[in-house]
């Protein structure tokens, strides 16, 4: 009975030890973490916002050629173009102050990311 006991108590002494080496990594790898995670986040929106921001664009152009040649009649048209270009420019705008906040105040948007994940 001893003898078990001796061998659960090191087990256990193992068990934690190696806890212990993976808290350590994990703390020394969570600076590295963070920096990739906001790093890939500044990307994702800078490439939805050029993206959105084309479309927007496109989508502006395309009301300004169709009211220049009025070959559209109907205003269900141009409400779609203009509701286009209103969506359009609102994912753009959110995009940037996206990438904004992560350039000029990097803290402030890893605590707002934080409360989002813990919602």
């Amino acid at each position: 009975m001893e003898n078990t006991d001796k061998v659960l108590a090191e087990l256990i002494g193992k068990a934690l030890s190696g806890m212990d080496g993976l808290i350590g990594f994990g703390k020394d790898q969570l600076p590295a973490v963070i920096e990739q995670l906001m790093l890939w986040q500044l990307w994702v929106n800078g490439l939805v916002f050029i993206l959105f921001l084309t479309l927007t664009l496109l989508a502006g152009y395309l009301w300004k050629k169709a009211t220049e040649s009025d070959i559209y009649n109907e205003p269900l048209v141009y409400l779609l173009l203009f509701g286009a270009v209103c969506a359009l420019g609102f994912v753009s705008l959110r995009c940037v102050f996206t990438v904004v906040q992560i350039t000029v105040a990097p803290k402030i948007w890893l605590i707002e990311y934080a409360a989002s994940l813990i919602k």
